[in-house]
């Protein structure tokens, strides 16, 4: 049985009453108007730890909020906060894309710098009281891995709580369905789609940054595709990828970033892209797993006023949280499917979304957030969840039908163009 806080949540009445009353210090509102709820913690436990609830808004539980749970070092709690509202907005754009269910979430531990090495290798703590958290607002939020958290991790926090959706529940194939394959195989399917528009994969010069377990996995596959794959990461080890042209990491990271490329694909961290670098970038578009991969706004800007096309990861970094849909929608197919046909099923949605991104964007170039919330909200899609059984019914081979080659370019016509890697950026 779970364990229940005493002040366990019985319906959303309650839950806004408890949002609106605790507003002296436990309710943050960012400037795009997020919630913010931070939880209390066990600081004899825990010290220093403070850790922060986010939903993009009201929370609803017949939409609950969605995002994964981020162990971080933040310099003071006020940044914490502010990347906790961005974050859950980012989500909630991510959820609306592909119609999963849920709204936008986010759950951010904020930890001493000091104590990040001791406090990651002993999370029980952290995820005991995370647990409870969850528990209090019983089925309004729903969290998953994130930044420092594994599958192990969300194993012991499932035993705490119902409310994380990590792939656990496969019979007798537990931790076989893996979320983070699903996010990259997402990030190949949106790579796939935006070069669909430029002729395709094969042969493009691709930068991953950050060879983690979804950036592993996006180099390698990448490579077999046909693409001339490049790596970096600060574990140079990690970044031998078979079928790679070479790993970089012995170079400075930001020269790595600047060499010219058709595709930047980030799956490191946030905020990597600052002003100055988004000034020197000579990659052709950009697009990957990373979230927040912009220090501000003006970067972005920046980046797109040059030319560069961004695909945001609204699009290309959305497969947890498809995986997550059918998990909750349609858990009978996802109890019964191979992780394969779910993996093939997420790089084919989210390619058909980055395909249309890249074409339009070549039709009439314009701010990519903009555009991203117009493809959401203009596309009245069934709930993407409820979708996976009958398209593995439809698909003769669904394992391969989303990696396979590019053939003839999708984009609009005449308004195709070959990336070169010797195309420059003003």
């Amino acid at each position: 049985m779970h364990s229940r806080s005493t002040s366990t949540l019985r319906s959303a009445s309650r839950a806004q009453r408890l949002i609106s009353v605790n507003t002296q210090g436990t309710i943050r509102m960012a400037p795009a108007q997020p919630l913010v709820l931070e939880v209390p913690l066990d600081q004899e436990k825990v010290p220093g730890l403070e850790l922060f609830v986010a939903s993009d808004g009201m929370l609803d539980k017949s939409k609950p909020a969605n995002g994964g749970l981020r162990l971080w070092t933040y310099d003071t709690k006020e940044a914490a906060v502010e990347e906790a509202a961005r974050l859950a907005s980012g989500m909630s754009l991510k959820h609306q894309m592909y119609n999963t269910g849920f709204s936008g979430g986010k759950l951010v531990c904020r930890m001493p710098k000091e104590r990040m090495e001791e406090l990651a290798n002993d999370k029980k703590t952290i995820l005991d009281q995370t647990g409870a958290a969850l528990n209090t607002l019983e089925g309004f939020v729903y969290t998953g891995c994130d930044v420092n958290m594994s599958i192990p991790d969300m194993e012991y926090l499932r035993r705490q709580t119902p409310y994380v959706l990590a792939s656990l529940d496969a019979r007798g194939k537990q931790w076989e369905m893996d979320a983070n394959i699903a996010t990259a195989s997402g990030v190949v399917g949106g790579v796939c789609g935006a070069l669909d528009a430029y002729g395709g994969v094969e042969g493009k010069k691709v930068l991953v940054h950050g060879t983690g377990q979804v950036g592993a996995f996006v180099a390698q596959k990448l490579a077999s595709l046909g693409a001339l794959v490049y790596t970096y990461d600060i574990n140079s080890a990690r970044a031998d990828i078979p079928g790679i042209v070479a790993n970089q990491s012995a170079l400075p990271e930001r020269e790595f970033l600047i060499q010219q490329a058709d595709i930047l694909v980030p799956c490191s961290c946030s905020n990597i892209v600052d002003e100055e670098l988004a000034h020197e970038l000579r990659c052709d578009v950009l697009a990957g797993a990373s979230n927040l991969p912009f220090r501000t706004v003006e970067a972005r800007k920046i980046v797109e006023s040059r030319g560069i096309v961004f695909v945001p990861e609204c699009i290309t970094s959305a497969g947890a949280i498809i995986l997550d849909s059918v998990e909750m929608y349609d858990n009978e197919a996802y109890l019964d499917a191979e992780p394969g046909d779910i993996y093939a099923f997420v790089g084919e949605r989210v390619r058909v979304k980055s395909t249309e991104f890249a074409q339009r964007q070549l039709e009439h170039y314009r701010d990519s957030l903009e555009l991203a919330q117009e493809i959401a909200t203009s596309d009245e899609q069934p709930r993407v969840g409820t979708l996976f059984a009958l398209w593995k019914d439809q698909s003769s081979a669904p394992v391969t039908r989303f990696v396979g080659a590019a053939g003839p370019s999708r984009a609009v016509a005449g308004q195709t163009r070959q990336i070169t890697t010797s195309s420059k950026h003003n």
